[in-house]
This record gives C-alpha cells, sequence and structure tokens, in this order.
C-alpha cells in the first residue's frame, strides 16, 4: 500500500474521533446533571420570584446595616432587599442603609446649596429629589456595564 493512502486513513481516524470526543463534551455540556444545576441556578438568579427558596440557598446573607436594629428594620422592607440586591450585583461594598444615608445626603446637601442661594421651594425640592436619584442612577448604569462585561466572557 502506499503511504500517502495510510496516512489519509489515519487522518480520517483522528478526525472523527475529534469529532466523537467534541459532540462528546457538547452533550456533557448542555445535559450533565451539572450544566442542568448551573443552569437551574442562572435561572434562579435572574428572576428570583420564581423560586426565591432557592435564591435564599444560593446567596449569602448580607448584612443591611451595621446596626442590628437598623438591620430588622429594612429586612422587613422588600424595597431594601430589592436594593441590596441591585448593590450586590453591581459590585458595590455598600451596604443598604450606607447607600441610602449617601442619596439622603446628596439630596439633603442640594437643597441647602438651593436654599441659600434663594431658589424657589418647589424648584429646589425638584432638584435635591432629583439629586438623590443620582446614587441610584448610577448604581442601574454600574451594574448594566457589568452584565455586559460578564456577557463578553
Amino acid at each position: 500500500m502506499d503511504y500517502l493512502y495510510l496516512a489519509s486513513i489515519g487522518a480520517v481516524f483522528v478526525a472523527v474521533a475529534l469529532l466523537a470526543e467534541a459532540l462528546h463534551i457538547l452533550w456533557q455540556s448542555k445535559f450533565s446533571p451539572q450544566a442542568r444545576r448551573v443552569g437551574r441556578r442562572l435561572r434562579s438568579m435572574l428572576d428570583p420570584s420564581a423560586d426565591p427558596q432557592s435564591m435564599a440557598t444560593l446567596l449569602k446573607k448580607r448584612m443591611l446595616s451595621d446596626h442590628p436594629a437598623v438591620h430588622e428594620l429594612l429586612a422587613g422592607l422588600a424595597p431594601a432587599v430589592r436594593l441590596d440586591r441591585l448593590l450586590e450585583q453591581c459590585g458595590s461594598r455598600l451596604n443598604v442603609a450606607r447607600f441610602c444615608l449617601l442619596s439622603f445626603a446628596v439630596a439633603g446637601a442640594v437643597l441647602v446649596a438651593l436654599v441659600l442661594v434663594s431658589a424657589p421651594a418647589a424648584l429646589a425640592m425638584a432638584a435635591a429629589l432629583a439629586a438623590g436619584m443620582l446614587p441610584l442612577a448610577c448604581l442601574v448604569r454600574k451594574k448594566k456595564h457589568r452584565f455586559a462585561e460578564i456577557e463578553q466572557q
């Protein structure tokens, strides 16, 4: 037999073996029990209302405040829990109490500054409210940027 013929047969064998291995790896990455479990956890992270029990097992409990009494107060408020999840998703090290304090401080500073320059009360209140929402807008922007980075990986 010719060496070229034997080399062709060997190359075809290697190609078929590599194709079989690639299909096996693809099958395992999509349908293995581990892949199903990871997919289920990712879906529960994206939509926590579907299975709140699994959400509790995935996320460690973060303190909403440094003070236990304030933590208990905030833990009973659903918006505070959603805000904590947003803070965690955007990678912030702030807790909910400090974030709220920051928002109120920004709003208060703008309100005081506008009152000192004798701005109309309605304008001062509207500007203070808008300024108080700036930290939240920054968090949402940071979350979108972080999720875009994760999707690119």
